[in-house]
């Protein structure tokens, strides 16, 4: 199980991914809302194998994600 939390400002989009393939988005549009952060999660489940990769990266340059307590990425194993 991982999950991803981040404190997100203007346009951004997040990806998760499982080796080169996308498996989860998180999406802060411009027009969203007029505060200019928005809190973001998600939590996805993946079945993986030894030596598969999971990272989350964006797609945008200007991305701006707030670190101090308010952002996060994490797994754990379940079964």
């Amino acid at each position: 199980m991982f999950v991803v939390d981040a404190l997100l400002n203007k346009y951004t989009r997040l990806l998760l991914k499982l080796n080169k393939t996308t498996v989860a988005y998180l999406f802060r549009d411009a027009g969203y809302s007029k505060d200019p952060f928005v809190q973001s999660s998600k939590t996805i489940l993946l079945k993986l194998k030894q030596g598969d990769h999971v990272k989350v990266v964006s797609d945008n340059n200007n991305v701006y994600i707030h670190s101090d307590k308010f952002s996060g990425f994490t797994g754990t194993f379940l079964y």
